[in-house]
């Protein structure tokens, strides 16, 4: 069986969380070959070893459309039994109608499920059953030194530490550096004297806190690696919350309904559940518009008790 699999944009989220279908399919169909197309998180796949084959586009602007129509004639000759587009924009609607393959799979975001059901549900339609839906990332040892270089230097290789991520892509999302120093104080303040690392890979987060240790590499998978060696994670709604998934991590996330770029307003919580880890340690809190609206009472309540209860 030949698959082909097509992302045009660069969600890192979306990538991690997706890496579930790379594996389960090759896990269920041992003969698979697989060819994906994508525009970003290159360290991330090339890292995976399920994927045979790449067709790589820039990653973003006229060329990634141009890269993608010239790539057209060698898709149709590989005569692929499988498509699946992961992108749901008219964009990539209007694409897929150029794409053969024997069998098309439309990927599409619905509010209040999973986006990992979406990928479960393919992979039952294509005939494989008992579907681990739960992540893969594979670090390389350069990125797993860069992050235990970071934790000896500020001797964290043995303390239970904090990872917290105020950043993401757009402003709806993003905290501020006198938002983090708040957070932080609060949580000092109501008793939590782990040490905490700040990932801030733009270095726009600076600290004047003792025990406050940022993390400004911006290799994902360094990132990736600090994480699975945190004891708890405070993130807004990125590619952390999945990437905290991966390892199983205790988390609180953050979100607002804000939209990104062709996705849907969320009406409350519930509908805006489809995008956070669907992992049992995982605490949702949540605002109108922005994060910076949600109480600090509340984030600090609940990062506390879900600190504790890690630590039992």
């Amino acid at each position: 069986m030949k698959v082909l699999l097509v992302r045009t944009d660069s969600q890192l989220g979306d990538t991690i969380f997706e890496t579930c279908f790379y594996r389960e399919l090759k896990r269920h169909f041992p003969d698979a070959y697989i060819t994906v197309m994508a525009c970003g998180n290159r360290r991330v796949l090339e890292n995976l070893p399920y994927i045979d084959e790449f067709i790589w586009l820039p990653p973003k602007g006229l060329g990634r459309i141009l890269r993608a129509f010239c790539a057209l004639p060698y898709i149709w000759r590989q005569n692929y039994d499988v498509l699946v587009s992961l992108t749901p924009t008219l964009r990539m609607k209007i694409f897929n109608r150029f794409l053969r393959a024997r069998r098309k799979f439309p990927f599409e975001y619905r509010l209040g499920i999973p986006a990992v059901n979406a990928y479960v549900n393919i992979l039952n339609q294509l005939g494989a059953q008992a579907i681990d839906a739960s992540y893969t990332l594979v670090i390389p040892p350069q990125a797993q030194q860069e992050a235990t270089a970071f934790l000896t230097r500020h001797q964290l290789t043995h303390t239970p530490y904090l990872v917290f991520n105020p950043m993401a892509s757009c402003v709806s999302y993003t905290l501020t550096p006198r938002d983090v120093l708040r957070i932080v104080r609060g949580l000092r303040a109501a008793g939590l004297h782990a040490p905490v690392v700040v990932l801030d890979y733009k270095k726009q987060y600076p600290s004047a806190e003792a025990a406050v240790y940022r993390f400004e590499s911006n290799d994902v998978l360094a990132v990736a690696q600090l994480v699975k060696q945190s004891a708890y994670v405070l993130t807004v709604d990125t590619a952390i919350s999945h990437m905290a998934a991966t390892f199983n991590k205790p988390m609180t996330v953050l979100f607002t309904d804000q939209p990104r770029a062709a996705l849907p307003r969320a009406k409350n919580l519930e509908h805006l559940i489809s995008f956070a880890p669907a992992t049992p340690h995982t605490a949702v809190l949540w605002a109108k518009h922005t994060v910076r609206a949600i109480p600090l009472p509340n984030i600090v309540r609940t990062v506390l008790a879900g600190w504790s209860s890690a630590r039992k």
